[in-house]
């Protein structure tokens, strides 16, 4: 479910309307980001579903299970996690099945993440959502979110933001930040309810006061659009950097784009590269497409078209049409 950013593209001896559409692009960065597109990454890889399941065992620890069911939790995790043993997800599914008709919440869970992200078993969205929602019936606050974000994209089930919003709101009152990040989301797209950026700003300010991250860049990003506030691009980026502090790719990026541009904070090319490498290391392809453009330029870097090229091939890998764009530029330009 990782939303897409849009990008934008610059040269010294590309047409200047053609740069000044892609760079006003790049403020916008992530209008299609969404809220629970990032607290609910869907995992793709191996890897990835590691760190979902560490990740949820750290919100939820596996030791408020009891009896027969945490035993079974406790060996699909080994399983899944390669611990002492090869890692297999199909074995982890057999031990997390069990231990989910035992009536482990969080066995139900990771079952919806495996039938979310095909890890163990063939992939399947509404497989998901029943499980999900079996979990979220027992008060599970993971398996509530990405329930939520079903309801709200109709992706299994049909549209329901009215009981996707209950849900945000059952996982606020849990205390559980991520449930006002929700709440936020809905209201800054207006999705179930009036659009009030107000509200949203609200919301993901008392989340990014106390230390959520997704929140911090968020706020950050609705002061530098001006959304439900003055725009203030000082602000933004002080929010931003808080965020990127966190390791949160979007900020990384987008303080990179901060510097880069000089917007909140002095133009500095090197701290704009740096900032890209920490979201490109995390295969951000908006991070990507710049890291090309500033080794294509010379800008905080020697001039290398070679490695300029190597980074854009990365990004249009990723799907980045900006990068894209330029490959084909460059291509012609040589042609000629």
């Amino acid at each position: 479910m990782l939303g897409s950013i849009k990008v934008h593209g610059e040269r010294g001896f590309v047409p200047t309307l053609f740069f000044l559409l892609l760079f006003g692009a790049a403020l916008s960065l992530s209008a299609d980001v969404s809220a629970q597109e990032e607290e609910a990454e869907t995992a793709q890889t191996d890897v990835a579903f590691v760190r979902e399941i560490n990740e949820a065992s750290a919100i939820d620890p596996v030791m408020r299970e009891a009896g027969a069911a945490h035993s079974l939790l406790r060996q699909g995790l080994v399983y899944a996690r390669g611990e002492e043993v090869p890692q297999d997800f199909a074995k982890a599914h057999e031990y997390f099945y069990q231990a989910a008709n035992l009536g482990s919440a969080r066995a139900q869970f990771y079952l919806g993440v495996m039938y979310a992200t095909g890890r163990g078993v063939d992939a399947s969205p509404s497989a998901a959502g029943m499980w999900y929602r079996k979990a979220a019936e027992q008060g599970n606050s993971d398996a509530m979110l990405r329930l939520a974000a079903l309801l709200t994209s109709g992706a299994t089930e049909e549209q329901n933001p009215l009981e996707a919003m209950n849900l945000y709101r059952k996982v606020a009152e849990n205390g559980d930040v991520r449930g006002l990040n929700g709440q936020a989301y809905l209201y800054m797209k207006g999705i179930g309810v009036t659009q009030d950026y107000n509200m949203a700003m609200d919301l993901y300010m008392r989340a990014a006061e106390q230390g959520n991250a997704l929140a911090q860049s968020r706020v950050g990003f609705m002061y530098a659009r001006g959304f439900g506030v003055r725009t203030n691009y000082q602000t933004a980026f002080e929010w931003m950097l808080r965020a990127a502090e966190q390791g949160n790719v979007f900020a990384q990026s987008f303080v990179g784009s901060m510097y880069e541009r000089g917007r909140g904070v002095r133009a500095n090319f090197g701290e704009a590269m740096s900032w890209y490498r920490k979201a490109a290391e995390k295969e951000y392809a908006f991070a990507e497409f710049r890291i090309g453009a500033l080794y294509e330029e010379g800008r905080g870097v020697r001039a290398d078209e070679k490695e300029a090229i190597e980074w854009y091939k990365k990004a249009a890998s990723r799907g980045n049409n900006a990068a894209r764009n330029r490959l084909l530029e460059l291509e012609m330009t040589k042609a000629n």
